[in-house]
């Protein structure tokens, strides 16, 4: 990760209206990585989706399924959630991106070099109703300095869960290093201003 903060998009679970175009404005905007997760969606339906970005912006999207698509597609990577962790020993280490994570201590136990790694719920998410944070921001601080104090190869931390314009800074202040946006930019009316708006407040 870079010492900045970090922003990176996920896909809403479900088709939304001109999220193609979107993305690309959102790309030409600042976007530096896009997770392409769409659990329902089929390995034709997600080449097509791939086919259909501009060939320059290929390399900011990390997939979350049908990883065979990495090797027809010059993305960025995967990106390994709970239940595929396991694959990793199978899978081309140098495509591995990324992997979900739910508790500080499973983040200690670790020991595959991602390169980024999510903590999640951080907020009660936008995107799932009834998807309650279990994390309080003030104990976060020195876990998160603790963390860094014991391992060495930490990769960088990113929050996951509810972030909004109206938390974000908070987010930067507890020590991530960066933050995941998802309900609060697919669900707004206007998913390019939203995406500006968080990059103006924490000044990227």
């Amino acid at each position: 990760m870079n010492t900045a903060f970090d922003l990176i998009l996920l896909s809403a679970e479900q088709d939304t209206p001109g999220e193609l175009e979107n993305l690309t404005q959102l790309f030409q905007s600042g976007l530096t990585t896009f997770h392409l997760r769409k659990p329902d969606w089929k390995i034709e339906q997600t080449e097509d989706f791939l086919a259909a970005i501009p060939k320059e912006f290929l390399s900011k999207i990390v997939l979350h399924s049908h990883f065979e698509l990495a090797n027809k597609f010059a993305i960025k990577g995967i990106h390994l959630n709970e239940a595929n962790k396991k694959l990793a020993p199978q899978l081309n280490a140098e495509t591995i991106i990324s992997a979900s994570f739910h508790s500080i201590r499973d983040i200690k136990e670790n020991t595959f070099l991602y390169r980024y790694i999510f903590l999640s719920p951080i907020f009660g998410s936008i995107s799932k109703p009834g998807y309650h944070s279990k994390f309080d921001l003030k104990t976060l601080v020195e876990e998160l300095k603790q963390l860094r104090l014991e391992k060495t190869n930490l990769p960088g931390i990113i929050a996951l869960g509810g972030i909004t314009s109206g938390n974000i800074g908070s987010v930067k202040e507890t020590g991530f290093d960066g933050a995941a946006l998802l309900g609060s930019i697919w669900q707004s009316a206007n998913p390019v201003k939203a995406f500006k708006d968080i990059q103006s407040i924490i000044g990227v």
